[in-house]
């Protein structure tokens, strides 16, 4: 055998050698599994019990149909001649009046008269007057009518007039503490005071 097939030879001996070493071994690649594209999702987890139920916002048709019904005419302020003097009436137009000021001339006084929806027995109240620049205090009684109504007085040299007088914006008034009214301080209620005082 010349040099050239014993070359020949070990070659092929090495090659079938490797083939074999090749077919007995595990290759790790091909035992791998192949991710599933197609898999169905997981189901989202089951709601516990102690945690209270998913609610959607109600959405309302027609926002108009949950707006309060229009109110009627306002109040406001009326200046009218009656007897003892003049009084200033804040109320519907032809109504009973929440609160009026009557010019009392016989006794140098004004009378406050204040309605309240609230049944009471009371027969003495604090009527409170209050203005930003100054509150006042009328002792006032209980006149039996009903609505229910105080009535007090407060004389005309009284200085919590002149900040009546020179006042803007609202008279807070309540009945001690309660049944709470806020009227403007209006040209009708100024009137009426100075033409008690001018009587003078």
């Amino acid at each position: 055998m010349t040099m050239r097939h014993t070359l020949g030879a070990l070659a092929m001996g090495a090659a079938l050698i490797a083939l074999t070493a090749c077919s007995d071994g595990t290759d790790a690649s091909a035992n791998r599994a192949a991710p599933q594209s197609d898999a169905a999702p997981e189901p989202p987890p089951a709601p516990s019990v102690n945690e209270p139920p998913v609610v959607k916002p109600r959405l309302v048709a027609d926002p108009s149909a949950t707006l309060p019904p229009a109110p009627g005419r306002a109040s406001r302020w009326y200046a009218r001649s009656a007897s003892p003097g003049p009084v200033a009436i804040f109320g519907p137009p032809n109504g009973e009046g929440s609160i009026t000021v009557t010019c009392d001339r016989a006794h140098d006084a004004l009378i406050f008269r204040r309605t309240t929806d609230e049944a009471s027995s009371v027969r003495v109240v604090t009527l409170n007057l209050s203005l930003v620049g100054g509150a006042s205090l009328v002792r006032a009684f209980s006149d039996g009518g009903d609505p229910p109504a105080y009535s007090g007085s407060m004389p005309l040299r009284d200085p919590w007039l002149d900040r009546l007088l020179a006042a803007k914006g609202t008279l807070e008034t309540d009945l001690d503490g309660r049944a709470p009214l806020s009227v403007p301080v209006a040209g009708p209620l100024k009137q009426v005071v100075r033409a008690c005082r001018a009587s003078k």
